[in-house]
């Protein structure tokens, strides 16, 4: 291996021939054409350069606007954290040019092959990779199709911010930037990829623009069959470019992880209960969780305790039996909540305990610390969750939940509505639905309670909870003739459960909110 050079200012440390910027020792985010940029700029930041040797060094044999510039500095700065106002980094010369103005030392290190010239060598000689014991996906450059070269950067942009957002999640395997990006212009198979980069699952796409507006194709593949798992089209408005790149970003990621983890729990579906590992025993819980009915959630914890008992440090198995467990007692009435809520309460706790950089874990927590009757616990444990992954569908609906319980309803709808929004096929949308009809009830909305209630009752016509609503909203509305018609649907469900709901208050459920539901029940003829 040869001496290499790496040049170091503030946090940050650029190793040109890795093609790798590192913030705080973390590999950033930053596209394939601002990199060259930075490069440039660093190895001649003796000086001022103007734009047009810019645009020539970094662009070379090819015609772009000056624009590319303008938008490939922006880019930069937003990535080395420099105000173009205070210009600590980069400076702007009015209609002439740049220079980097940070001080930078420079050193020599043994450096790695450059991954350009690796690529798919070593591994080609080795033969494939073995595929991780959790899912693994990389996240393929995304192809620009338009003729504005400026839209590289905004295609590498939602590349790399797409493998920010899924590394968040612990149970992903992503492969990092650097080999990503090694496939950048070049022909790929899929197929042919995911051996070398030893993953399951590929994600590539494209972006095309015409005036104003961009769109954004993103396709999910399956390289060990071949089989497309997604493929979705994305359109947004490029007034505000980042802002664009951001949304695009968030939509992608919330579409891509409920159909990674669909096809994973697929395959644990269709692995033999004797062949199970712990990832695959979790998965097949879950696909039982989701299926929302007392019978499977009680198949969900034997393969919960099956994962436990596989690995006794994999923290899923310990918050999949946790909910599991909560979910006896507070949606399926199948044992006394007395007898759910201190045992969850102890697995959520082991599962933060083994992984604290599991959001689901923190989640799991807060479902816990909500059973309890803790409200701000909740709200603690849900943020800690969000903090670790932003998109955690579960955290934002939990939070909601824990809001609307404390009386804070609006609030409590707007992060529903944001869990609802990054996960809309969620298995657990009926709960989340149904926390929207709550906080409606709890602040006198009633039409809007009842018109949550019965979407409730048309997509899951076996839920208690849809009726039960909707009877309360109808008798609070003055309509005691169907208020009574929709109380006898959620007693023909589940007559003990309501009973117990009803006459006992939850810890959860605040007196006055407990005493509005009540009543309402009993003027649609429940007799207590």
């Amino acid at each position: 291996m040869s001496a290499q050079v790496a040049y170091r200012f503030g946090a940050f440390e650029l190793r040109p021939a890795r093609r790798q910027l590192l913030a705080n020792g973390v590999e950033a985010m930053v596209g394939g054409r601002a990199l060259d940029l930075l490069v440039t700029l660093i190895e001649r930041r003796d000086r001022l350069i103007d734009k047009q040797e810019l645009l020539d060094l970094v662009w070379p044999n090819v015609t772009v606007e000056e624009n590319s510039l303008t938008v490939a500095i922006a880019a930069l700065r937003k990535v080395l954290r420099d105000d173009a106002r205070r210009q600590r980094m980069i400076r702007t010369v009015s209609g002439r040019g740049y220079q980097f103005i940070a001080p930078v030392a420079v050193t020599r290190a043994a450096d790695s092959v450059p991954s350009e010239q690796w690529a798919g060598s070593e591994v080609d000689e080795a033969g494939p990779l073995s595929l991780p014991d959790k899912p693994s996906v990389a996240v393929l450059p995304f192809t620009n199709m338009s003729s504005e070269a400026d839209q590289e950067f905004f295609a590498d942009g939602i590349a790399e911010d797409i493998i920010t957002s899924l590394a968040r999640s612990r149970w992903l395997f992503v492969i990092a930037r650097n080999s990503s990006f090694t496939y950048k212009d070049r022909p790929t198979d899929p197929r042919q990829v995911a051996r070398q980069l030893g993953v399951r699952y590929i994600l590539e796409g494209s972006v095309r623009r015409a005036a104003t507006r961009v769109r954004v194709t993103a396709q999910l593949i399956d390289a060990t069959t071949g089989a497309h798992l997604s493929a979705e089209r994305y359109d947004c408005d490029l007034s505000d470019i980042f802002a664009a790149q951001d949304e695009i970003t968030r939509q992608i990621t919330a579409d891509i992880e409920p159909a990674l983890l669909d096809a994973e729990q697929r395959r644990a579906i269709g692995t033999s209960p004797e062949s199970l590992d712990a990832w695959l025993a979790y998965l097949r819980g879950m696909w039982h969780f989701g299926e929302h009915s007392a019978e499977h959630n009680s198949k969900s914890r034997l393969f919960f305790e099956r994962a436990i008992a596989l690995d006794d440090t994999f923290a899923p198995g310990y918050y999949g039996l946790a909910r599991a467990l909560l979910f006896d007692g507070v949606h399926y009435g199948t044992r006394p909540l007395a007898d759910c809520a201190e045992p969850g309460w102890h697995l959520a706790c082991r599962a933060v305990a083994l992984d604290r950089l599991d959001p689901t874990a923190h989640s799991a927590l807060a479902v816990s610390l909500l059973v309890r009757g803790d409200h701000d616990g909740a709200l603690e444990a849900a943020s800690h969750a969000l903090s670790l992954n932003p998109s955690d569908a579960w955290a934002h609906g939990i939070a909601g939940a824990a809001l609307v319980y404390s009386g804070r309803h609006d609030e409590g709808l707007a992060a529903l509505a944001r869990s609802i929004r990054l996960s809309p096929r969620d298995p657990l949308l009926w709960a989340r639905l149904y926390n929207v009809a709550l906080a409606h009830f709890y602040a006198g909305r009633m039409t809007d309670a009842e018109s949550v209630a019965r979407r409730i009752m048309r997509q899951w016509p076996r839920d208690t909870h849809g009726p039960r609503v909707l009877a309360a909203a109808l008798a609070q509305s003055g309509r005691l003739r169907e208020a009574a018609e929709a109380l006898r649907a959620a007693l023909a469900l589940s007559p003990h459960f309501l009973d117990t709901y009803i006459r006992h208050r939850m810890p959860w459920v605040r007196t006055e909110d407990h005493a509005r539901m009540t009543d309402a029940l009993r003027d649609a003829g429940w007799m207590a």
